[in-house]
């Protein structure tokens, strides 16, 4: 069966068992990752909302909402608000 998929895939059988080795058919990426905070950060397009951590808790005597900020992550503002999102009011909860 690997025999077959390599032969319709164009790679070596070898490599879909084992996965390793330089993927036969990847193309190099022209795009360079940039970290967000090292960025000029264009205001008017975008928008940082924080990540946050929730806990909810039911139940006697247990606090029922408990949020801590992890860190910020950037959205464009067009997306937002093409969701109906105030920018001002946005979390993302994990």
């Amino acid at each position: 069966m690997p025999r077959k998929l390599a032969k319709v895939f164009q790679v070596k059988p070898e490599w879909l068992l084992t996965g390793e080795g330089p993927e036969p058919n990847a193309l190099e990426s022209k795009l360079t990752p940039v970290e967000w905070k090292s960025m000029d950060q264009d205001k008017n397009e975008y928008v940082t909302v924080p990540l946050i951590g929730v806990e909810l808790f039911a139940g006697n005597g247990a606090p029922s909402i408990v949020d801590v900020e992890k860190y910020e992550q950037p959205f464009r503002r067009y997306t937002l608000n093409k969701q109906g999102v105030s920018p001002t009011c946005a979390k993302v909860a994990r």
